[in-house]
Order: C-alpha cells, then sequence, then structure tokens
C-alpha cells in the first residue's frame, strides 16, 4: 500500500528511508499489511505508521503466513527511526507454524511499536519452539500492545534495548527470554504488564508454560499483574540483574522455579500487605509449590544475591520466612535446605526496609 513517497509490498523487500519520507501514515485493510516469505521491510529513520482499516471480514495482518520451506525468514530491520503497526480493531499474526523456525525475524536498533486487539507470535507444531525471533540491541525499543498478547517469542536483548508488553492478558508459550544488556537510561529492560480490565475467564492475567527468562548483566526486569502463573517455567538472575515481580495472586506448578546464580542479582516479589496478622499472607500457598522453588547457585561463582519479598514488619517478615522454610521452598545448588550447609553455604533472613530479605553466608565450619 501507498503514499507518494512509499508503498508496502506483501511480495517485494520494501526500504523506508526517513530522509527522503520523513513522517509517513498508510491507512488500509489489515491484509494490506501482510508480508510474505522470503522478503523482508528496512526502516532508515523517519517515521512509518500503518494504519489499518478493518472492512468485513478483513480484521488482520499475517507476517509469514504461508509455510515456505526453504525461504529465508520475513525480516523486518529497524535500524533507525520508528515503525508503527497499529490494528485497534484487529489481529496481528507473526510466523507460520507448519514452516521452518524462526520464519520471522526483528532485529530493532530504533523503535518498533506493534498495536492491535490480538497479537499472536505463532510456535511451530513441529519443533514446538516459537516462530519468530526479537533481536535488540544499542537504544533500541520493542512494544506490544494489545487485548491479548501471546504465543512465541525468542528474544534476545542486548545493550541498552528495551522491551514493552501491555494487555489485559498476557500470556508466553515456550518463549525465551535472554537479557544481558546495561541498565536503560530509564525504566526496565524487560516490562510486561497488564492493564487490569476485567476479562471474561478466570485465567491468570500473566501466564507462562514452558517459558524461561534469563537476566544477567544489569538488566532491570519487572512484570506487574494482578494473577499470575508459571508452568514448567523457570526465571533466572544473576550477575547484577534485577527481577520485580509485582502481583496479587500467583500459582507456581511441580516444574517451575526461580533461580539466583553469581553475582548480586535481586529477585523481588512485591505482594498487598496488611498490619493485622490475620491478614499475613504470601501471594501463593506455600504447601502447593514446588520444593526448592527459590534456589541459590553456588557453583558458578560467588552468590551474594538475594531473594526479596514484601513486608510491612518484622513480625511479618518473620512469619512468610516460616512459612517458606516449613514448605521446602528454599534450595542451594538444587537441594532443600534444611538448617545444615550444602556446599559450605547456609541461608540467612533479614528484615530490611520492607522486604524480608533472604541470603546466603558462609556457614562457619566451611573452610575460608
Amino acid at each position: 500500500m501507498n503514499s507518494d513517497c512509499f508503498t508496502w509490498h506483501a511480495d517485494q523487500d520494501d526500504v523506508y528511508d526517513g530522509a527522503q519520507c520523513g513522517a509517513t501514515i498508510l491507512t488500509q485493510p489489515p491484509s494490506a499489511f501482510n508480508k510474505n516469505q522470503p522478503y523482508g521491510f528496512t526502516m532508515k529513520g523517519g517515521s512509518l505508521t500503518l494504519q489499518t482499516a478493518p472492512v468485513g471480514e478483513d480484521t488482520g495482518t499475517s507476517w509469514a503466513p504461508e509455510a515456505s520451506i526453504g525461504s529465508k525468514a520475513v525480516t523486518f530491520n529497524i535500524e533507525s527511526g520508528t515503525f508503527v503497526y497499529n490494528c485497534a480493531g484487529g489481529s496481528l499474526s507473526i510466523g507460520n507454524d507448519l514452516g521452518l523456525v524462526p520464519n520471522v525475524n526483528f532485529r530493532v536498533t530504533g523503535n518498533c511499536s506493534l498495536n492491535a486487539l490480538g497479537i499472536l507470535g505463532q510456535k511451530s507444531l513441529i519443533f514446538e519452539t516459537p516462530c519468530t525471533q526479537i533481536d535488540i540491541h544499542d537504544s533500541g525499543n520493542v512494544s506490544m500492545s494489545g487485548e491479548f498478547v501471546g504465543g512465541g517469542f525468542n528474544v534476545n536483548i542486548g545493550d541498552t534495548g528495551t522491551m514493552r508488553i501491555n494487555a489485559d492478558r498476557l500470556g508466553q508459550t515456550a518463549s525465551k527470554y535472554m537479557l544481558v544488556s546495561g541498565a536503560p537510561v530509564t525504566g526496565h529492560t524487560l516490562l510486561m504488564t497488564t492493564l487490569g480490565r476485567a476479562f471474561p475467564t478466570p485465567d491468570p492475567a500473566i501466564s507462562f508454560s514452558h517459558t524461561t527468562m534469563v537476566c544477567k548483566s544489569s538488566s532491570r526486569t519487572r512484570l506487574e499483574t494482578t494473577s499470575m502463573s508459571l508452568e514448567v517455567s523457570n526465571i533466572y538472575a544473576g550477575e547484577n540483574a534485577t527481577v520485580e515481580i509485582a502481583c496479587d495472586t500467583m500459582t507456581v506448578d511441580n516444574s517451575s522455579f526461580f533461580t539466583l546464580s553469581q553475582g548480586s542479582a535481586t529477585a523481588t516479589i512485591i505482594f498487598p500487605q496488611t498490619p493485622n496478622p490475620e491478614g499475613w499472607k504470601l501471594p501463593f500457598n506455600p504447601e502447593e509449590c514446588p520444593k526448592g522453588m527459590f534456589n541459590f547457585i553456588t557453583k558458578e561463582g560467588l552468590n551474594i544475591g538475594s531473594f526479596r519479598f514484601s513486608a510491612d514488619s518484622a513480625f511479618a517478615s518473620s512469619y512468610y520466612y516460616q512459612k517458606m522454610q516449613n514448605a521446602d521452598l528454599i534450595a542451594i545448588d538444587g537441594e532443600v535446605w534444611a538448617n545444615s550447609p550444602i556446599n559450605g553455604w547456609t541461608v540467612t533472613y533479614v528484615f530490611n526496609n520492607s522486604h524480608l530479605v533472604i541470603s546466603l553466608r558462609k556457614s562457619r565450619d566451611s573452610a575460608e
């Protein structure tokens, strides 16, 4: 679809040069902005907005809509400038679940904003892996928003890149997030939030299934929602990374874990507090969580990291700690800690600045 300066093609490589076109808005039905394999799009400065106008049954855009075995992936190179896809009344489907993966690549050093009623990252039916690869570097930013953002994505964030996902419901299946970035100038390296509006199902607002999140370097991650579930999913933090999870309720199956490895990383779980002891309640039921859910790794180097939990008093802090300890939720190198040293380390806790802080210290009988 075209303006005087630029034309969008489904079956052709497109290059948008902001030096020539400046700011451009293309308005067409959603399918007019399809992009098929093996073609791609390159953005060089300026501002390009694909503004859809759903008509009749034409309510969706697909990138790599048909399986094309042997063809190279659809590639979006957002080198600079701002690329916006806006489909408030329709859907965006990324990738093809019958093709080899990945079949859609994003390489972002500029700004890429995807907004739709629903955004779905397809997952390969053959390999059970995401069809979409997203690489964000320099100070690049990718944002996604909609009533539902789901499916699978492989995401690598480096340098001071950032990613934002904001939806009524956010579901990740077979996704992998690798954050090896420095701290962004402001905000978070990865921010996932739900809007808080009621959704007509009892499902958690954020759900992870067979999903892994690895946070390293000085990256900052925040997940903010009312309810969250983890199924066969793992969240790792190491080096100087910080992870925050703010939620009212959380369910964790027997194959999901939080892990702190070498460095001074922190993983903080934030939840509502009350001064009344009768209302003291962790966001998860310790008796229904996997043993060793909070795991310290010491075999990869010195671990001075900490797990942190909201607590409005020293008494509440001690109560929460005992609940988790009695349910065998704390582990060292995958072994449940039972008040005896493991590999020369033991667990300690303190109340500090409105948080219960759980960390490691050298056991007294270990070698210096």
